[in-house]
C-alpha cells in the first residue's frame, strides 16, 4: 500500500498521504465495485427476459402511489358507496367504472407525475391514472401494486378472497387501453397484459 504522496528523486524529500487521500481511493473503489455489481445485475435481468429500467419505475411508482393513499380515502368511500364487506370485484368495478372516464392526458414536461386529486378531476397518462387507481385500492384496504415497463404502466391487483393470503387471480387495470380483466396468478403481468389487450 502506498504510504507516501510522493518522493523526490533528486533530495529523497517525501510528502505522507493525508487522511483523505485514503478516504478518497476507498470511495472511488466503492462505486467502482456497487457500478460493477449494478452492471452485472442489469445484464442478467436483460439475459432473463426482465426490464431493470421498467423495475426501477414499479418501485417509484408503487411508492408515490402508496404515499397518496390516505389523501384519497374520500374520493374511495365516495366511488365505492354500494360496496360492503371484503368482495373486491364490486369494489374494483365501483372504482375502475369512476375513472374510466377520465381523458389520457400526456405528462407536461416539467412534471411527470401529478398528484392523484388532480388526477380525478383532469385526468393523465398510464403512470397517473395506474398510480391512482393503486393508491385508491390500497386506501380501501386491498392490496395493489403498479407494474411497469420502460413504455407503459399497468395496475395489478390480487383477488384474494375474503382475508386470504394466497391468489389464483389477480386484475389487471389498464386506464390507457381501457380494460379491465382477471389473470391466472401463474401467469406474469405483462403476459396476462399482452395477452389480453390484444
Amino acid at each position: 500500500m502506498k504510504t507516501v504522496k510522493y518522493r523526490c528523486q533528486m533530495c529523497g524529500h517525501s510528502e505522507d498521504l493525508r487522511w483523505y487521500h485514503r478516504v478518497g481511493s476507498a470511495v472511488m473503489t466503492g462505486f467502482f465495485v456497487v457500478g460493477l455489481m449494478v452492471s452485472t445485475w442489469a445484464v442478467v435481468m436483460l439475459v432473463q427476459g426482465h426490464n431493470p429500467a421498467g423495475l426501477f419505475a414499479s418501485v417509484y411508482m408503487n411508492s408515490f402511489a402508496l404515499a397518496h393513499d390516505d389523501s384519497l380515502r374520500e374520493a374511495a368511500d365516495t366511488m365505492t358507496v354500494g360496496c360492503e364487506g371484503g368482495r373486491l370485484d364490486c369494489y374494483i368495478e365501483s372504482v375502475y367504472a369512476n375513472m374510466s372516464h377520465l381523458p389520457y392526458r400526456p405528462s407536461s414536461r416539467f412534471v411527470s407525475l401529478y398528484n392523484p386529486e388532480y388526477v380525478l378531476e383532469h385526468g393523465g397518462d398510464c403512470r397517473n391514472t395506474a398510480a391512482t387507481f393503486t393508491g385508491i385500492m390500497t386506501s380501501l384496504g386491498f392490496e395493489a401494486h403498479m407494474v411497469c415497463n420502460s413504455h407503459h404502466c399497468i395496475s395489478a391487483v390480487p383477488d384474494k378472497g375474503y382475508g386470504g393470503k394466497r391468489y389464483d387471480q389477480y386484475y389487471i387495470v389498464d386506464f390507457a387501453f381501457g380494460f379491465m380483466a382477471k389473470a391466472n396468478s401463474t401467469e406474469a403481468p405483462w403476459d396476462a397484459w399482452n395477452r389480453l389487450s390484444g
